[in-house]
């Protein structure tokens, strides 16, 4: 009897978690009332394996957004130490069409497919085809080919016909009612306002989430032209402006391939370009666009930035002057730090990076080491994050009663935006990261009318908030730029000065971190090098 009811217990015991896994995770709950759920991720190698899918089909999504890096066909190998650069060779197009293949076949993703989602996606540089690739790469018109195939682009769409894969959708939502204060419509010029009852009402109410999707590879300029080069092209540039005017969206998902408000200095990111960068964020705030979310990829990991944002007075070098580093070349960055204008606007950055692969987990793709790499690659990132100075982060909701993060996370991880139409106080975009188990890692809510851009002029004793957008000049004469600083205050990107004090306090810290290491091994080696020496006297005592 002990025998039978044993192997009944084992045989239920065995079977549970088949049951478990055929089954997935419990559907996940959207906010009461009316909702739209958007989901987003980057950096997926089709070939590797996929944990994720489960999660975002438990979601249920209204859309789900591809942020760059969808597929990898381009390959690295290791780094050539006489020029210091990453061996990389560029993708074929039979290449992506096999992994494009291999992704539209994975059981989750095809899973997504036969849903109602709606499949949005932009690109970067792996699956454009080039590290870091830029305008010069020959494939791009094939690789356009391969990537528009992918995503089901009708053959006649406008979007065959671009130079480039950028786009626009608008996700259907309830009609909103746009607060006092809250941004108009921002196609409005001197000359031309009508206070007809049909206009008014119109500017009134706003309905659903525009998601304007950029693409900051084709018509880029190569880095090396310096931080004046552009990151869309004009044609783009030009389709962007006209894209925002004709908006009517309460909210909108601007999204990017790679960071746009953080200023590293390491790797891609608009910071390479700051003009560019300047433009855009300027560009958001001349036409008043009501509640933008910057959606970015690329950096392997999940992050929240923050950047605020006013007109400060225009600062020209003089015409004579060399200035001996980039950094000295765009004005807003010459500024010295100091206090926020009492009225400027707030602009968020959500990146979502690492579907298959994070600094966590599966940091190094031609070295599977398991998770004792994985582990030290993570020491190493929360290092350099503790020591460096990059001050757009965000604070997050961790999901711990009152705990709040460093804002990132090194995991596997997927994005979350439910628009909570319904919600008490007025609509809200509530933002999460979620990692591989299904687990929120960090978490914000934002309330729309918080996220709306405010247009400045200056009155001649300050900048304060007005109704007609900010031009550019005040009425004393002076010129004026938008200018995005961390969110607590400060230069807009690190100084040399604090880069080296950071990265010479990271590398302190590994020192230290080595030396206790070794300390640590010699204490263990010590006792079992004692005992053998004792059975070796011994023995030769006897």
């Amino acid at each position: 009897m002990t025998a039978v009811t044993s192997a009944l217990i084992a045989a239920v015991f065995l079977a549970c978690p088949a049951v478990a896994t055929k089954e997935g995770p419990s559907p996940v709950p959207r906010p009461p009332g009316r909702s739209t759920r958007v989901l987003f991720g980057s950096c997926n190698r089709a070939q590797w394996s996929q944990p994720l899918w489960k999660h975002v089909l438990a979601r249920s999504p209204d859309a789900w957004i591809w942020a760059g890096d969808n597929v990898y066909g381009d390959r690295t190998e290791g780094i050539d130490w006489s020029t210091g650069k990453i061996r990389a060779h560029p993708a074929t197009e039979e290449r992506l069409g096999r992994l494009y293949a291999a992704q539209l076949a994975h059981p989750g993703y095809a899973q997504l497919l036969r849903s109602n989602a709606t499949i949005l996606a932009t690109w970067d540089d792996h699956d454009y085809g080039l590290n870091d690739g830029d305008r010069t790469f020959h494939l791009r018109r094939a690789s356009q080919r391969r990537f528009l195939d992918f995503v089901r682009e009708p053959a006649l769409s406008a979007r065959r016909l671009r130079d480039g894969v950028y786009a626009s959708r608008i996700l259907p939502g309830p009609p909103v009612p746009i607060g006092e204060g809250a941004p108009a419509q921002s196609a409005e010029a001197a000359g031309q306002r009508r206070q007809s009852t049909k206009r008014h009402a119109q500017r009134a109410t706003r309905s659903g989430v525009l998601v304007v999707l950029l693409d900051n590879r084709f018509n880029k300029d190569p880095y090396d032209v310096g931080p004046g080069g552009d990151m869309l092209g004009e044609a783009q540039w030009r389709w962007l402006e006209r894209t925002l005017r004709a908006s009517r969206a309460r909210a909108h998902l601007i999204v990017s391939g790679l960071q746009v408000l953080p200023f590293k200095r390491v790797g891609e990111g608009w910071g390479r370009f700051p003009a560019s960068r300047a433009r855009l964020l300027a560009l958001l705030h001349r036409l008043r666009v009501p509640a933008p979310i910057l959606i970015s990829g690329d950096v392997h990991m999940a992050e929240l930035h923050a950047a605020r944002c006013a007109p400060e007075p225009r600062e020209v070098a003089p015409a004579d002057s060399a200035p001996a580093h980039w950094l000295r070349l765009w004005p807003s960055m010459r500024l010295a730090r100091h206090r926020l204008p009492s009225r400027s606007s707030t602009v968020f950055e959500v990146t979502s990076s690492g579907m298959t692969h994070s600094w966590a987990s599966n940091a190094l793709p031609n070295l599977h080491a398991g998770p004792v790499a994985d582990g030290l690659n993570a020491f190493l990132m929360h290092s350099g994050m503790a020591f460096m100075p990059w001050r757009y982060r965000q604070r997050a909701d961790t999901g711990r009663a009152g705990s709040f993060g460093p804002g990132y996370f090194l995991g596997r991880n997927f994005g979350q935006v439910d628009f909570a139409w319904d919600a008490p106080g007025g609509p809200e975009a509530r933002v999460s990261i979620v990692d591989e188990y299904g687990r929120a890692a960090m978490t914000r809510v934002w309330r729309l009318s918080d996220l709306d851009l405010t247009a400045h002029v200056l009155d001649g004793s300050g900048i304060t908030g007005a109704s007609k957008p900010f031009d550019g000049s005040g009425e004393d004469g002076k010129e004026f730029e938008w200018v995005c600083r961390p969110h607590g205050g400060g230069a807009v990107s690190p100084s040399d000065a604090e880069m080296v004090a950071g990265f010479a306090l990271w590398l302190l810290c590994m020192g230290l971190f080595g030396i206790f290491l070794i300390i640590s091994v010699l204490v263990a080696i010590a006792p079992a090098s004692v005992t053998v020496s004792l059975a070796r006297r011994i023995d030769t005592d006897m």
